[in-house]
Parts: structure tokens; sequence; C-alpha cells
């Protein structure tokens, strides 16, 4: 995790990113060290859902894409105690849902998640199946990535970005 800022939550075991479910605030994310040149790209990810306490709130695991802490951010994955997955802007306040539709997603079970921003086109793609293929136009800058767990225990197997 050499490089990695923002949320103090997540630590390094065994090659994994784990999260201890402590963080209630998903504005603030894990940011990877990665610098981008392109606002077209897409972060991947293989993460695993841990527990999380009933509720109809704010908290998943998500891939994090175009963060810019004065702009806004989009955030890709499981919202609502696994509830959704969706597709969900924040400038500040409440996150925005895009795009969402129900998900069945059961903590423990091992997701790989993609999200890819291009011009004003955002896509969620869970296991290789693309489930939502929308537009947005708040935060259309390259801004950088990472991961955000909020209320939420998890891990990240593995994480990477590449261009578009």
């Amino acid at each position: 995790m050499e490089g990695w800022s923002g949320d103090p939550g997540w630590q390094a075991l065994n090659g994994e990113m784990l999260h201890d479910g402590s963080n209630n605030n998903v504005l603030t994310p894990l940011l990877a060290p990665i610098i981008l040149s392109t606002s077209d790209y897409a972060v991947e990810a293989d993460v695993v859902p841990g527990r999380w306490e009933e509720c109809f709130c704010n908290r998943g695991i998500f891939l994090v894409a175009r963060y810019d802490k004065s702009k806004g951010v989009y955030y890709f994955g499981q919202m609502d105690s696994a509830r959704e997955m969706g597709i969900f802007e924040n400038s500040g306040g409440p996150p925005n849902d895009i795009s969402s539709i129900p998900s069945s997603v059961k903590a423990g079970s091992l997701l790989t998640l993609r999200a890819e921003v291009k011009g004003n086109s955002l896509k969620l793609i869970v296991d290789g199946r693309l489930l939502i293929d929308t537009t947005d136009n708040r935060v259309l800058t390259a801004g950088r990535v990472g991961i955000a767990c909020s209320e939420n225990q998890g891990t990240v197997r593995r994480f990477e970005v590449s261009a578009l």
C-alpha cells in the first residue's frame, strides 16, 4: 500500500488490502498513487464485500474514478448493504444515484468490478457482464482513482488501471 493515501481504515495483509469497516464517510476514499494523463480509462479490481449492518444508507464498497476534491467523484459498485449495484456521483453532499439496479451480492463473495469512464460515458461491469451503460456530464477531468468503503468491511485482492 505504499503511496496510497486517504481513508485510514485500510491495511495491507498478505498482498491484499483490507478495510476494517470504520469509515462512515464514503467521501474519504483510499486513493491510488497513480497520476493519470487521460480522462478516458478503466479501473478494475477483485473485491470481496465484508459484513455490514442492515441499513438503508450509503454503505458499500466502490471503485473510485475521476476523484477531484473540488469538482466531484464517481463511485462504481455496491451500495445500501448490497441491495444495489450502481454508479453514483458526489460533489460534497449526499451521493447522486446516476443509475442503479437491484443486487443480490452476498458478503464474502468474490466480485470483479470494472469502471469505465470515457468522455461522458460511464460503464459498470461486474464479473465480465455489462450492468450499467449511461452518461453524465458533471465530472469530466482525469482526477484520481482508488477504492472507497463506507461502514463496511471489505477486501481488495487486485487493483488495476488502464487507458481506454
